[in-house]
């Protein structure tokens, strides 16, 4: 694969069929066209509608942005105000504090009114497997190390751009991971100063590099090893995800009655549905 393709309008077979089965990434351009926010989400618009709120960004105090072994050894939380986080965060350009992660439907309950339910998820496996949206509000400079995540990824971009660097499945065994940091879906190397005398296989890695931008969603495949850098004030939303194969092969036990729930729960009428029968 020399690249990555973008594509507008896809259909949920066509999708699935196209790149979710064989696990091919893929830029979708046309997903978010209806959501609001995709036209509201900006600073100023986080700053005045929900400025008060209280979240926990992330502070490195050592080391440099997108290196793991410093984040996971000076990374530490600090609690501020979105108005507060969005000044502060603006002025700075090291990549050093980060609104990375955060639950958007407990955090922010009003604006899931901004968006739109993905057609190409599953309602029911989503209920019980617990997907929600999280929500990544950035500066320039911002970026995260070298891993891989453990289930599919839907990335949307909302705000600004940020560049993407992927490494294929099959590639994992040349970024070492899993590695033996406390989190072994993190790369042991350094994406921008590598060592190759401590790891000769990255030589061999074979990078795709691209960048997205507002109003574009970045389907990643699980396990493809990923390092992403924000290129100017950034706002997106993500969401990890199973197929109903991954569920079955994976955790059949634990989602068995999390799936009866949610069934229950989305097939059966509401009051008011039931009034218009």
């Amino acid at each position: 694969m020399k690249g990555i393709e973008r594509v507008g309008a896809i259909g949920v077979r066509e999708f699935h069929a196209r790149f979710v089965a064989p696990e091919i990434p893929v830029i979708l351009t046309r997903m978010i066209d209806d959501w609001p926010a995709s036209r509201r989400w900006t600073p100023a618009y986080f700053q005045e509608r929900f400025g008060d709120v209280t979240l926990d960004v992330e502070l490195l105090q050592n080391g440099r942005p997108g290196e793991n072994s410093s984040y996971l050894e000076s990374m530490v939380t600090r609690s501020m105000t979105i108005a507060e986080y969005i000044d502060l965060a603006g002025r700075r350009d090291d990549g050093s504090i980060y609104a990375a992660q955060q639950p958007l439907r407990t955090l922010l309950p009003d604006a899931v009114r901004d968006i739109r339910p993905i057609p190409y998820l599953s309602r029911v496996l989503c209920r019980a497997a617990g997907t929600s949206e999280l929500l990544w509000i950035g500066s320039r400079g911002c970026a995260s190390g070298l891993h891989f995540d453990k289930a599919h990824n839907f990335n949307i971009q909302l705000y600004g751009r940020k560049r993407w660097v992927i490494f294929p499945r099959e590639q994992q065994p040349l970024l070492y991971v899993p590695s033996t940091l406390p989190k072994d879906h993190f790369s042991p190397i350094d994406f921008d100063r590598p060592d190759h005398e401590r790891f000769p296989r990255y030589r061999d890695a074979t990078p795709i590099e691209f960048d997205i931008g507002p109003g574009e969603t970045l389907f990643l495949p699980v396990g493809w090893v990923h390092h992403v850098r924000t290129l100017e004030f950034s706002i997106g939303l993500n969401l990890w995800w199973l197929t109903w194969r991954q569920a079955a092969r994976w955790a059949p036990g634990f989602l068995r009655g999390k799936l009866a729930a949610a069934w229950a729960s989305a097939t059966t009428p509401t009051l008011q549905e039931a009034r218009n029968e």
